[in-house]
């Protein structure tokens, strides 16, 4: 099998919940493999793009990315870690990465 030159990840739950472990774990067995990984927050999502465990999966092959509405929604700060962007991103995230899973 060969390795995916790009990874896309979609999260839509906080730090706390535990499917936020399970996406980690799956970015980092992806990155172990070589792959580009492009993680977009979406919901409560956004409420993780601070979390120090992303923090650790910064560049290099690691592009945050988070969603306006929610962010502006939620009354978050914006971080200058991250490049925000509608459902517009997210559709081109999709369909231009060669493997994509969602949690």
């Amino acid at each position: 099998m060969s390795v995916p030159a790009t990874a896309g990840f979609l999260l839509t739950v906080g730090p706390e919940h535990p499917r936020f472990a399970a996406c980690l774990q799956a970015v980092e067995r992806a990155r172990a493999a070589g792959a580009e990984i492009f993680f977009y927050c979406l919901d409560e999502g956004v409420t993780a793009v601070n979390d120090s465990r992303l923090a650790q999966l910064l560049p290099p092959g690691f592009h945050l990315l988070g969603c306006a509405y929610a962010a502006e929604r939620r009354h978050l700060p914006r971080s200058n870690q991250v490049t925000y962007g509608g459902l517009k991103m997210l559709g081109d995230l999709i369909a231009h990465t060669q493997t994509f899973e969602a949690f």
